[in-house]
C-alpha cells in the first residue's frame, strides 16, 4: 500500500519512494511504518506484557501528534493497528485506546509536560563568597504549558480516562508500583467493531480517594530556594497546605474548585521515603460522593511533591465509576 501527499510518496513498509519532488529509495523506521512494528505484529508467539505495553505507548505518543481532518476519526483510524496488536496478546481487552492488562498503568498519561522546552527552564544565578557568579538552568516539568492544551472536543470520542478523549501530544509516565484495582469495565459500541468508535464507556476502579482544593495555575513564575515553579503550575492544597500538582487534560480542565484525587500508585525508591511520589487521577464528581458507586470524570493526572505521600494515608478506599 502507498500513500501520496504534498510531501511525497511513501510505502507501507517504510520505503520512501518520492519526497518533495526528489526520487529516493530508502527504508526508514518511522513511527507508523510497518518496519517499526514488525517484531510486534509478525512474531510467532504472544508478546510479553511489558514489551506489548511499551510498543503500544510508543505508537500512541506518535499518533497523538497528528492532526486529523475529522477529530471523531481518532479511534476508527487506529482500529486496524489495534486489531493487529490484539492478535499478538492473550485475553487482553481493548478499551478505547488502552488495554485491560496494562491497567492501571496506562491510566497514568498526560498531555506532554516537556514542550516547548525553553518554557520549562528555570535560570539560576549563584553568588560565591569570592564575589564570582555561577549560572545554570533547571527544568520544571511539573506543569503543562498552555500552548500544548486544547479545548475539549465537542463530539464524544472516548471516556475521560482514555487519552483518546482529548487532543494533544500524549506522554505516559509509567507506574512502578500500582495500587489501584480495576473492578469491571462496561463498553457500548455502535457496531460490532470493538476497536473503532465508541458510544459510551465506564471503568469501575477501587483505590484511595480524597478531596483536595485547587486555586488554578500560577500567573507568574514562583521564586524561592527550594521550590521554584514556572507560570502555569497548578498546585493542589489540603487544609491550606500544598501537597501536589495537576497536569490538566485540556484548557477546560484548568479548574479552581474542589477536586477529588484517586491514587493510582507510587514512584520512587522505597529506601528513600523523602523522594517518594504518589501518582493520582484528578477528578470532578458527576454524582454525589455518598452514593453507593459515585460517578466521576477525569480532568488530569496529578502527582504529590517528593515526600508528601502522607496525603493518602488517611484516605478512604472507595470504588467509583469513571466515565
Amino acid at each position: 500500500m502507498f500513500w501520496e501527499c504534498n510531501e511525497g510518496t511513501f510505502a507501507e513498509d517504510g520505503h520512501v519512494v518520492l519526497k518533495r519532488g526528489l526520487a529516493e529509495c530508502g527504508q526508514r523506521e518511522g513511527p507508523f511504518s510497518k518496519l517499526a512494528y514488525s517484531s510486534t505484529l509478525d512474531g510467532p508467539s504472544p508478546m510479553s506484557q511489558e514489551a506489548f505495553a511499551s510498543q503500544w505507548e510508543r505508537l500512541v505518543k506518535a499518533y497523538s501528534t497528528l492532526k486529523l481532518t475529522r477529530g471523531d476519526d481518532k479511534l476508527p483510524a487506529l482500529s486496524g493497528l489495534a486489531a493487529a496488536f490484539h492478535s499478538r496478546t492473550q485475553n487482553n481487552e481493548y478499551i478505547a485506546g488502552i488495554w485491560r492488562q496494562c491497567l492501571p498503568k496506562q491510566l497514568a498519561w498526560s498531555i506532554t509536560s516537556k514542550k516547548p522546552e525553553k518554557e520549562h527552564q528555570i535560570f539560576q544565578v549563584t553568588e560565591y563568597k569570592d564575589g564570582s557568579k555561577g549560572y545554570h538552568t533547571q527544568t520544571d516539568n511539573s506543569f503543562v504549558h498552555a500552548s500544548q492544551l486544547s479545548r475539549k472536543p465537542i463530539t464524544y470520542l472516548a471516556p475521560s480516562f482514555s487519552w483518546a478523549a482529548v487532543d494533544g501530544e500524549i506522554q505516559f509516565h509509567g507506574l512502578p508500583r500500582p495500587c489501584a484495582r480495576i473492578k469491571s469495565i462496561v463498553l457500548d459500541f455502535p457496531s460490532s467493531n470493538r476497536f473503532g468508535r465508541l458510544k459510551h464507556g465506564s471503568l469501575f476502579i477501587s483505590a484511595s480517594l480524597r478531596q483536595a482544593w485547587s486555586c488554578g495555575p500560577l500567573n507568574e513564575d514562583l521564586g524561592g530556594v527550594f521550590c521554584k515553579r514556572k507560570k502555569g503550575y497548578i498546585p493542589l492544597y489540603h487544609e491550606g497546605w500544598p501537597f501536589g500538582y495537576i497536569l490538566p487534560d485540556s484548557l477546560d480542565d484548568v479548574v479552581t474548585f474542589d477536586i477529588y484525587c484517586l491514587k493510582l500508585g507510587q514512584e520512587g525508591n522505597e529506601k528513600y521515603p523523602q523522594f517518594l511520589v504518589d501518582m493520582f487521577l484528578a477528578l470532578v464528581p458527576l454524582q454525589e460522593e455518598d452514593t453507593i458507586t459515585p460517578k466521576f470524570r477525569r480532568i488530569g493526572l496529578g502527582k504529590t511533591m517528593s515526600g508528601e505521600t502522607e496525603f493518602f494515608s488517611e484516605a478512604d478506599l472507595k470504588t467509583i465509576e469513571l466515565v
